[in-house]
């Protein structure tokens, strides 16, 4: 198989779920799914991604429940490579939640042959993506949210387009579940050369459930479900689970019920193992004949919860104007 073969395959295989959409792939970067914990999950995420890092980037109305900086990377089949940053800021300012975020793809460099019979390497395709989510929770079971994305494409270090796009979402939590729905890629156009490009939007609906408690010698449960559809494609459904012991580890295992790369249903793994305030997060998804994928990110947690902080506010004492200090 020729190099350029091998990236493109390597594209189809970045974004599974996304293939043969009926659309260019010039888009698929903006349907990507960079959440590890997620993808071990079987990316039913669309109300179990609340309290990660990575949840803005499934519904814009999750943010994480404390500032939260990740990364996250994975090596392609042939030269390709991708990888993802991301920051959460709980609770910011006003009772908005911030959450940043920038995905990247290269498919490494390709032998492009002229007409004229030369050659030169060059880099195949470079897509760039960054969002920024805000999100805020109303009455303590509620949350909306909206997120705003930049993408940048280029091929062959030649042609090159923009698209900004938005995704809204919802969240609710009942005392049994936590429902949560998404709808992607809002005013999906791109001009790439002379070609106009449309970038198909994403809608998905879903439930989690978690229960048990944390602390050591403790176990968690968490059971997750989503019904994802693609414009041009047909719906299906995913469901995730996840195991955590002391909070200092975490088994996961995901069931796709379509997947067009492997054209049958998928099975997936993943593990989380938490230290602190860090986590790393590890997740394979095989493909058949084609192997496996396996994708690694490492989060960092820094200051205090914001439930405690907001908790800490709603308890302290409100100061007359006689209390307070004298200015300096």
């Amino acid at each position: 198989m020729t190099r350029p073969a091998l990236a493109a395959l390597a594209l189809l295989l970045l974004f599974p779920s996304q293939a043969f959409c009926g659309a260019t792939s010039f888009g698929e970067i903006f349907a990507a799914e960079p959440s590890v914990r997620a993808n071990g999950m079987a990316d039913a995420y669309a109300a179990a991604g609340a309290g990660d890092v990575w949840g803005s980037c499934y519904n814009p109305a999750h943010s994480a429940s404390r500032n939260t900086a990740a990364f996250m990377y994975q090596r392609g089949y042939a030269d390709d490579s991708t990888g993802a940053l991301a920051f959460s800021l709980p609770r910011l300012v006003g009772g908005f939640n911030l959450g940043l975020s920038l995905l990247y793809y290269n498919s490494g460099e390709m032998d492009l042959f002229t007409s004229a019979g030369s050659h030169r390497s060059v880099i195949g395709e470079k897509d760039y993506v960054a969002s920024a989510a805000l999100s805020r929770s109303f009455g303590g079971y509620y949350s909306a949210g909206a997120a705003l994305k930049l993408g940048h494409t280029a091929l062959f270090e030649d042609a090159s387009a923009s698209a900004t796009l938005l995704d809204l979402g919802i969240a609710a939590d009942f005392p049994l579940l936590r429902i949560g729905a998404a709808v992607q890629n809002l005013g999906g156009n791109m001009k790439l050369g002379s070609e106009d490009e449309h970038i198909p939007s994403n809608w998905r609906i879903g439930a989690s459930r978690s229960f048990g408690r944390g602390g050591l010698g403790a176990m968690s449960f968490t059971l997750a479900s989503e019904l994802y559809r693609r414009q041009y494609e047909p719906a299906y459904v995913r469901f995730g689970a996840e195991i955590g012991y002391s909070e200092m580890l975490a088994l996961r295992l995901g069931y796709e019920l379509r997947n067009s790369v492997a054209s049958a249903n998928t099975l997936r793994f993943g593990a989380g193992f938490i230290f602190r305030s860090m986590t790393l997060d590890y997740a394979m998804v095989p493909y058949q004949d084609l192997g496996a994928t396996h994708r690694v990110s490492v989060a960092w947690r820094f200051g205090r919860d914001a439930s405690a902080r907001l908790s800490e506010a709603a308890a302290a004492p409100a100061l007359h104007p006689q209390e307070r200090p004298p200015s300096p």
